[in-house]
């Protein structure tokens, strides 16, 4: 789950460019496993949650946050199909936490746990 950090205005960032840095990740990691797994890498790309604004964290581009996080969802949704790799919308299951408006309290945490690990499963079982 890679996108939020790249959020930040220090990276004068556009969600085409996140997406197209996660792109790249995935066909580095499909390379480097070939190797190893000739029937295939599965690889899951989780698009992340949808952060909240809030003063702890003053480096994010609040301007055009939420509208970047929510475009992040198509991008990386299409881009897992194009790339034939599953996917997950983290921001289905998560919130951001009231307390620093990017981090998630730890029940939040367990329950997305349960919701990956189930993911895993019906790929890995399939």
């Amino acid at each position: 789950m890679l996108g939020t950090n790249d959020l930040k205005a220090k990276y004068l960032p556009s969600p085409e460019v996140i997406c197209q840095r996660m792109r790249d990740l995935v066909k580095i990691t499909k390379a480097l496993c070939s190797e190893y797994s000739p029937n295939g890498t599965k690889i899951l790309v989780m698009v992340p949650a949808i952060p909240k604004r809030h003063a702890i964290y003053e480096d994010y581009h609040y301007d055009s946050l939420e509208p970047f996080a929510r475009e992040l969802v198509t991008l990386y949704e299409t881009m897992s199909r194009q790339e034939e790799v599953y996917f997950l919308d983290a921001s289905k299951h998560l919130e951001s936490s009231e307390l620093d408006g990017a981090h998630f309290e730890a029940s939040v945490h367990l329950n997305f746990g349960e919701v990956v690990f189930n993911k895993m499963n019906d790929i890995f079982n399939n």
